[in-house]
């Protein structure tokens, strides 16, 4: 895969999320490229109003461990919620062909596993295909950052410090 593939997938977020990143403590990016892979862009969340102390809510499959979406960040500042991901609208199953929510989900809030603390820095990773031999249209026809393969979401508990996965989701 190109240089200049990845280097574009570093700086361009999912278009859906784009207006709620910025850079990602470096711990969490190191953890989530650790585990995923030179594929993978990674980026912080935060609230439109600007705060990165945030809790984490979403939907649980209850036979899986992490959250399976749609998965929101809640700012107690406020009071806002916004969607960080969702597999019926985002990744490449939803851009191609939509995708069918599991049965049996319940919404569940995030707590830290060590203090059981509410309140985290959150970073997401979306880890693309690196076939080389692909062809892709230019990024004014197809936008490309939106058709990530996998999501992934972690956080720093505010309280404590412990890193945890919260989700890491397949999309295709």
């Amino acid at each position: 895969m190109p240089d200049e593939y990845m280097s574009y997938m570093a700086s361009n977020p999912p278009r859906y999320v784009a207006s709620l990143t910025h850079e990602p403590v470096l711990a969490l990016r190191e953890a989530i490229l650790s585990e995923y892979g030179d594929y993978t862009s990674t980026f912080g969340i935060h609230c439109p109003c600007g705060n990165r102390k945030l809790r984490v809510q979403g939907y649980a499959h209850p036979e899986l461990p992490s959250l399976a979406g749609p998965i929101i960040v809640a700012c107690d500042l406020c009071r806002t919620e916004s969607v960080v991901f969702d597999p019926v609208k985002h990744g490449w199953s939803a851009e191609q062909r939509g995708f069918t929510p599991w049965p049996g989900t319940e919404l569940r809030q995030v707590a830290c596993e060590t203090c059981r603390h509410h309140l985290f820095e959150v970073a997401t990773g979306f880890q693309y295909d690196n076939d080389d031999d692909e062809e892709l249209p230019s990024e004014e026809a197809f936008h490309r950052q939106d058709y990530f393969l996998c999501f992934f979401l972690e956080a720093t508990c505010i309280k404590c410090g412990t890193i945890i996965e919260i989700a890491g989701i397949e999309c295709a």
